[in-house]
């Protein structure tokens, strides 16, 4: 297993639990980032490094069709998590 991959999956909850507030990693709300893409209804979306899902569950939410792809297990989880609560559909693969 590759040494990034271990680290994530040994950061991703402690990681996750600070970035709950609805930011991005950079520090801009989600919503923003995502003005920027414009509408993405019926759109196939590919999400490289998803991370725990945030951005997939509000490009879903807006009827996109969204992969998403981290290459940490831990984080495609939590990713799996969030879209199952918030009762969307992704395709979520650790690669």
């Amino acid at each position: 297993m590759s040494t990034q991959r271990v680290v994530w999956n040994e950061a991703s909850y402690a990681y996750n639990s600070l970035h709950e507030d609805g930011c991005s990693l950079i520090g801009v709300a989600v919503q923003e980032v995502m003005a920027l893409l414009g509408p993405v209804a019926n759109r196939d979306v590919l999400e490289i490094g998803c991370g725990a899902g945030q951005h997939c569950v509000t490009l879903a939410r807006q009827g996109a069709r969204v992969t998403g792809v981290d290459i940490s297990e831990a984080q495609i989880a939590l990713a799996q998590r969030r879209v199952d609560e918030a009762g969307v559909t992704a395709r979520l693969l650790r690669a």
